[in-house]
């Protein structure tokens, strides 16, 4: 009848293992990286600039920033290093232009 008892009652059954569930689901505090520039530089290493933000339910339609102090992690850095892809380059010759002499 689902009535609770004494742990004794139960000798000799092996015990379930606790069951746990996520719950405040809609307290959730973290930082949330809100922008990032792009790299400052095309080829090698730079930097990005990020906007850093503390936001109560971020994952919600109704996510809300608060005050940085409600964060209890480290503040990610706003300045990390990035790299510019390089890409290859060459030299073309274009067509020729009209003479600059005449006979």
């Amino acid at each position: 009848d689902g009535q609770m008892v004494s742990d004794q009652r139960c000798q000799g059954l092996n015990k379930p293992g606790t069951i746990t569930s996520t719950c405040n689901l809609d307290c959730e505090i973290m930082w949330v990286i809100a922008h990032t520039s792009e790299c400052s530089v095309r080829c090698g290493t730079g930097t990005v600039t990020r906007v850093i933000q503390c936001v109560k339910n971020p994952l919600s339609s109704q996510p809300t920033v608060v005050d940085d102090k409600y964060c209890e992690d480290q503040r990610p850095s706003e300045v990390e290093r990035c790299s510019g892809e390089c890409l290859p380059t060459h030299w073309e010759f274009t067509p020729w232009s009209e003479c600059t002499r005449s006979c």
